[in-house]
């Protein structure tokens, strides 16, 4: 029997389609809010919620997020099934998968799903300044929830393409609307506290306007190389840079994100920025020896961009910082995201045009 690399992978596929699913009733019900559709905006939020827990579900088995007495993978590719309820649900992830809903988090979703009840099955479109305002700040407040939910103690799904979709839906729905960054503030209001208190600097952000940016030190490399990160805590804006020595004139010196070799700012020597920070002990040209890098990082989709650097690896286009980098054992390329089960289906960096294998 021959089995198509597509259908291997499909298992996959259903992760990534449900998650882009629930950002499209996401993003609808932040437009129908801003046009004052606030009944449409609860249905399509309350839509989006109930898509992303099954996430977790269907990316142990398929089955999961299906109930009733027949069910059939068939039906299920074509969207022809019964899918279990939000209760469910949140049963399934304590019961099967042992990951339940934090207390805090299902209290702010019970709110959701009470406002969300009502529009349904009861005609209310009177809805006072007062009533938009609660139900904004519900809106925020669960999604905050849910996706920390999802990102941190669902790390081992949501890493690398799909915790990015994540936390790009949240910044776009943070940096769109004043009143969620707001909301976020006063979500993470002891934690910036908590950091004033132990003398941490806050710098007001670019993006968003609130003093919530912290500098850190993510990674040191040899030679005084330090890469650090400026991170807003409310809408996520990031900025990486490394700073070193220049190699030639050894005056300190800044790479930022991006793709243009090294310059110094002073002796104007020029560096290729991957040879710059590859800090490997040896290389594929090493007589006898193999060497996995340049490897792949599969945030900024480069190819031939990660090297070592310092206890880790960074890679040199987008300059994120990656604990592990393994080798897919179906095509072979290292990058940072190669899971347990490669063999069968695959990277993000396998070429989809393979051809068939048996099975």
């Amino acid at each position: 029997m021959r089995v198509s690399q597509a259908k291997l992978i499909s298992p996959g596929e259903d992760v990534q389609a449900l998650i882009a699913n629930g950002m499209d009733f996401l993003d609808k019900a932040i437009d129908e809010f801003e046009a004052e559709k606030y009944k449409h905006s609860i249905i399509s939020f309350w839509t989006a919620v109930e898509i992303l827990l099954k996430v977790p579900l269907v990316s142990e088995h398929w089955t999961l997020a299906c109930t009733g007495k027949k069910i059939s993978r068939r039906h299920y590719l074509v969207g022809d099934f019964q899918s279990v309820s939000y209760e469910e649900t949140c049963s399934r992830l304590k019961d099967v998968l042992e990951k339940p809903l934090p207390a805090d988090t299902e209290k702010r979703f019970k709110a959701i799903q009470k406002h969300r009840n009502r529009a349904v099955h009861f005609f209310h479109n009177a809805f006072t300044e007062a009533d938009a305002k609660e139900i904004l700040v519900e809106q925020a407040s669960a999604w905050f929830a849910l996706n920390r939910y999802l990102r941190e103690d669902w790390h081992s799904v949501f890493r690398a393409t799909y915790g990015l979709k994540l936390a790009s839906s949240e910044t776009r729905v943070i940096r769109g609307n004043a009143f969620y960054a707001a909301a976020r503030l006063e979500h993470i209001r002891p934690e910036l506290d908590a950091l004033i208190v132990a003398n941490v600097r806050l710098d007001t952000c670019d993006e968003c306007g609130h003093r919530a940016v912290v500098e850190e030190v993510t990674a040191e490399g040899n030679a005084e190389r330090r890469l650090k990160a400026t991170c807003c805590r409310v809408c996520f804006s990031v900025s990486r840079q490394v700073h070193l020595l220049c190699p030639d004139c050894h005056t300190p010196q800044i790479i930022a994100e991006g793709d243009n070799d090294f310059s110094c700012t002073c002796c104007k020597v020029k560096v290729n920025r991957y040879q710059l920070l590859n800090e490997e002990i040896f290389n594929s040209t090493n007589e006898g020896m193999y060497s996995p890098f340049p490897a792949g990082c599969s945030f900024c989709m480069s190819h031939e961009s990660v090297c070592p650097f310092g206890k880790g690896y960074i890679c040199t286009r987008c300059l994120r910082y990656h604990r592990r980098v393994e080798q897919c054992k179906r095509c072979a390329h290292a990058s940072d995201d190669v899971d347990m089960d490669s063999l069968y289906i695959g990277c993000c960096f396998c070429n989809e045009d393979d051809s068939d294998i048996d099975d």
